[in-house]
Order: structure tokens, then sequence, then C-alpha cells
């Protein structure tokens, strides 16, 4: 047949290896070596040599070569260019559809393609995968696979190392090399020509240093002993994260410029922080944990200083975060103490500034009488003895009389501390439901002033300066208590006809100047009370009514000395004149109006001799500091005429 060549014995004579050296010719039964001698005898009977087109023939797939010999392939070219294609060398093929898949032969198929032939004569027969893989390496033994080659083929079979050498009728030892060689070498880019005793040996390193100890043994051309001192160097290596630029790492362990140990720093350092970032004080720990870890995974460090630059910047936005929010914290905490501070101290003072800044909620919750501890009236001395109760549930006053008692207690002794507020307007939230707290003793069942209780006697409940809401408040706490009398007094008669008044409190209003009469009659004509009074204390100057009937009752007195203040001058002691006295009784007596002196009266005496004789008698005039109104002392007949 064109393009074979046989020997004159009929059988096929010695040809080129795969190595471009003589060996003898592939008889067809060493495609099956791992096949018992009889079966291989019988498939051997029934195979044949055909001529197949060189276009019809594929490599397979895991051919163990790693690389073409090419000098090979020339050479075989060469060859046949001179004698053709020998049918002694003839291809194992097996056929794959209505195409072959060479078996053993891939040198020949590209030497016949080099030397331009068409066709070449292949032994072909079917058979499985499996026993296709093997054969690859089988009928190849004496092609002269690298111990390279034959490893990468044993780690393709996925058979166990001692299975594999069994299978292949070899040492275990000697197979387990190359498999270890061929490990390495499939971890690797490139190898170069480096031994696979050296390769075998490398792969007793930690698999993540395997490129880097192939890259320095082959440029720097180590031998295998050279090899195995580098490995037996970094052969406890951990296994590291896997955020670390693994090749720049190995490379710099392997030539000696990172040591294990400064990879344990730099992953304790890291875990520290994960630690650190990933805990509950921000709530976001995972999140946090998670963006460092993503950081390092992208930044892909090289060295302990990657890693430290990276921890550290996550560390210090970590700290920043908590300070913030220990911060933000604080101030929180701080507003809510201020908040509750000043809760406190508007349970117990609010004054007009304060009350003029809070919200509805807050003005309804201070006004609810739910404020405060059980409070209960004070009890009052013979100062006040037609009320033997006062209450303040609202304090301050900005009349400025001279004479003001309240003034001084509010703001100077030993009683200013109980007025934070000073003398300004006030309402105390924590004494407004002391009506419920207050039992009337049994004394009131033989004297009705122990029923009395003096409402805001430290103020003018009635003040144009004083909130609605904290006049109806008081207002309400005195109606739901209608066992007492409540008895109030104010300088503004006209704004007490502004509110409905329960019948248990007592309206008032201040007289101590002539100019005074007129406003409290004008103001009275409208006032629904079922008791209406008068206070005229300190009585000033002769005073004359003209609609003295308005009233119920009148309360006389005079003006205790009071010292100075920061606010006003010390003012004497004040009696007024009996005749004043006097004149006025009689006009209630006429008005039917009951009648009630202050312990403070009678001071003054009434002194008179017969024929108007001379006498040196007590003044009939107040002291000038108690003419606040900066009017003069009204003249006997100027009362007269206001009559």
């Amino acid at each position: 047949m064109p393009g074979l060549r046989r020997s004159s014995h009929g059988a096929a004579s010695p040809s080129i290896s795969a190595m471009g050296h003589v060996r003898p010719a592939i008889e067809p039964h060493m495609a099956m070596p791992f096949l018992p001698r009889k079966e291989t005898r019988e498939r051997t009977a029934r195979m044949t040599i055909r001529h197949i087109s060189l276009d019809q023939l594929d490599a397979h797939p895991d051919n163990p070569r790693i690389e073409p010999r090419q000098d090979v392939i020339e050479s075989l070219a060469a060859r046949m260019r001179e004698g053709g294609f020998d049918e002694a060398h003839a291809l194992i093929v097996r056929p794959i559809g209505d195409r072959f898949q060479i078996i053993s032969g891939h040198h020949r198929a590209a030497a016949a393609r080099e030397a331009l032939l068409s066709t070449v004569p292949a032994w072909v027969r079917e058979m499985p995968d499996d026993e296709a893989f093997m054969a690859l390496a089988l009928c190849n033994t004496h092609g002269e696979l690298t111990p390279l080659e034959r490893g990468m083929h044993a780690l393709k079979s996925g058979m166990s190392v001692r299975g594999y050498a069994e299978r292949v009728g070899r040492a275990h030892k000697s197979v387990d090399n190359e498999v270890r060689a061929a490990r390495v070498t499939a971890s690797c880019a490139h190898v170069g020509t480096l031994d696979y005793r050296a390769l075998s040996e490398i792969h007793a390193a930690p698999s993540f240093l395997w490129p880097a100890l192939v890259e320095a043994a082959a440029a720097e051309e180590w031998t295998v002993e050279r090899v195995r001192k580098a490995v037996a160097a970094v052969k406890d290596a951990p296994q590291p994260a896997d955020w670390w630029n693994i090749a720049a790492m190995g490379r710099a362990v392997v030539s000696g410029t990172m040591q294990l140990r400064d990879i344990e720093r730099a992953e304790a350092k890291a875990g520290d922080a994960m630690a650190t970032v990933g805990g509950n004080e921000l709530g976001d720990g995972e999140a946090r944990a998670e963006a460092l870890a993503t950081a390092l995974r992208d930044a892909k460090p090289a060295s302990v200083s990657d890693v430290l630059a990276i921890v550290n910047t996550a560390l210090e936005r970590h700290a920043a975060a908590v300070k913030a929010k220990r911060d933000a914290e604080t101030a929180l905490q701080r507003q809510a103490e201020q908040a509750a501070a000043k809760a406190a101290r508007l349970r117990s003072s609010c004054s007009l500034e304060d009350w003029n800044t809070l919200d509805d909620a807050t003005r309804r919750h201070l006004l609810s009488g739910e404020v405060g501890d059980r409070p209960t009236f004070n009890k009052t001395n013979e100062s006040v003895e037609w009320a033997w109760w006062t209450w303040n549930p609202v304090t301050g006053c900005n009349h400025g009389c001279p004479y003001c008692y309240a003034r001084v207690i509010a703001t100077s002794g030993r009683t200013a501390g109980a007025f934070p507020n000073g003398f300004a307007p006030t309402l105390c939230p924590s004494r407004l439901s002391a009506p419920r707290f207050t039992k009337i003793p049994k004394d009131a069942e033989t004297d009705s002033r122990w029923r009395n209780v003096f409402v805001c006697s430290m103020a003018d409940l009635f003040g144009r300066w004083v909130p609605a809401d904290w006049v109806n408040a008081v207002i309400r706490e005195a109606r739901d208590a209608p066992a007492w009398n409540f008895l109030c007094l104010t300088k503004f008669p006209k704004r007490m006809a502004e509110f409905d008044m329960p019948e248990n409190m007592w309206m008032g209003t201040s007289v101590d100047l002539q100019a005074r009469v007129a406003a409290a009659e004008a103001g009275f004509a409208r006032v629904n009370s079922k008791v209406r009074w008068l206070s005229v204390e300190p009585m000033l100057e002769p005073l004359r009514f003209k609609r003295l009937d308005l009233f119920n009752w009148i309360v006389i007195g005079g003006a205790s000395a009071q010292p100075a203040t920061a606010s006003s001058p010390a003012t004497p002691e004040w009696r007024p004149p009996f005749a004043w006295i006097v004149d006025l009784v009689q006009q209630a007596r006429d008005a039917g109006v009951k009648v009630y002196f202050k312990t403070n009266l009678l001071g003054h005496r009434l002194l008179e001799l017969p024929f108007d004789a001379p006498i040196k008698a007590d003044p009939i005039e107040a002291p000038a500091v108690f003419h606040y109104l900066n009017k003069p002392a009204a003249t006997p007949e100027q009362v007269a005429d206001a009559a």
C-alpha cells in the first residue's frame, strides 16, 4: 500500500520512538495491557488496520502529553517524507460517531500532517471512556512519558494513588511522587524546566506557597536539596485568610521578607478589629465587620503594613462613630437630665417665662393636680386670723405696694429659699391639690375661721399678668372641695368678674386708698360671688364708699413694719387713726356689712378735749412712703366730697 513500509519478515520493523529514539514497533495488543492475556488475544484477533483520513482524526482531550515534542514531530515527518508511514507504526484509535479519537500516536498524526500525508494507518477498536483514558498512559509507556506527564494522567484519573499504581503496574511510591508533582504543577501557571522531584518536594509545603516556591526554584535554579530546605522553613505556615494577595504574600514569605509571625500578627490584628467593629454598640456591628472584610478582600493586601493601614482606618472610623454615638447619647442624657430637672423644678415652681415655653401637654399636666406628693394647706398665725389656713398655688405680684409683707418673705431672710423665682409671678403645681389632702379640723364646728383658706396670700391671683389657665385650675380645685371656704383678694376686681366662681369662694378686693374705691365698687357690681368682701389693710386714708352695700364683709387693719428689700424701701409700722376706723365702721353698719378688726388696729387712740383745746395728738396722716400711687393724701374735706 502506498506510503507504508513493512519489513522483509512481514512484521513491523523498528521505528522512531516518541522521543526520537529507535524502538520496537507498537503491536496492537499493547493497547490493552491492562486486560487479561486471553481477552487481549481475542480482541487483537478482531482488530484490523484501516487507513483513515487525517481530517477524521481528533486528539484525545486527556492526552497526558503536556506539550508536543516538536523536535520528535519534525524527525518523524522527515522519515515519513522519505519512506511513507509504516503500518508497523499504526495509530490506535476509537470511533466516536463518524470520526476517530487518537488513543496512541498523537505525535505520529502531527508528523503525518507536516509530511502532507492524507491518510494514516490505524488500529480501530471500540473502548469505553475509562478504558480509553487508561490506554492513553499504558500505550505511551514505551513512548517515554515524562514523570510529570504520568503524574498528570494519574491525577486526572480520579483514582487513588495506590489504585492507579496497581492498575498501571508501577510502584506506589513512584506514582505518589509523580502525582504530588502534578498537583503542584496544576496549581501553577508555569513550572518551566523544574524537575518533577523538586515539584514533589514543594508539595510538602502549604499549597498557598506552591506558586511562590516554584517561581523561586525555577528562577534561581534550585537543586532538589535546596528546594527541600526551603520547604522545611515554611512547612508549618498556617493557611492565610482569603483576603491576602496570596501570590505576593507567598513570594515575600519564600524570599524571607515576611515572616510567618508577621502573617499571624496581621491576621490577629484584623481579627481583633473585626471583633471591635462587629460589636453591638452601634447596632450595625455585623454590617461593619462585613465592610472591613470586604475592604480587605478588595484591597488584597500583600504586606503587614497594608493590612494595618486598612484595619486602622476601619478602627478609626469605628471609634469616631462610637464617639459620635456616645456624644449624642450624652447630649440626649444631658437633655433628659435637664428636662427631668426642669420638670422637677416646674412641678414646684413654674415662672411665667417657663410657662410661655411649654407645650400644651406639659401645661395640662402641670395644671392637672396630679403633680406633687399629697400637699396640704399651711397654718397661719394671728396676722391673718380671719382665715387659719393659707394656700399658695400661685405666688408673686407685680403691683409694687411699698408695705407688701409677701415681697419681703419671698426675697429676703430664711424664707426666700422657698421662692426660686423671687416675687415674680409663679405657678406652684405641686401645691394645687392641697384641698384634696387637707382635713377640716374639729375646731371648725365652733369657729368657722378654721374652714377659711386665704388663697394666694403671696400673690394677686387675679392680676392682669396671671394666665387664665392658672386661675381656672385654682377655681377647679376650690369647687371640688365644697367643705372649705376659699378667700381671694385682688387689686383688679374687674378681672374677678371674668370667672365663674363656686359658692365656697369668697371674692374680695383690697382698698387702702380712696383712689381704689371707685374701681372696687365698679368691679364688684359685676362679681358673681356668694360672699363679697373688702380688705382695708392697711388703711392709709380715711375712706368713703358710695356702694358699700355691694359687700358682705369688711376687714380693717394697719401695716406692720417691713425691712427694705432690693426692690422696695423699709416701711414703718402704721395704725390708722381711730376716727377713720369709726367712720368706716359706721358706713359698714349703715350698709349692713359685717366688720372684722385686725390685731394691728387701734394703735392710735381718739384724743379729744372740750372746746377744741389744743393737745399733742397722734398723727392723722400715713407716712409719705405709703403714698405709692404718687397722689397726695386725701384730706377729710376731699373724702367728704367723694361721699
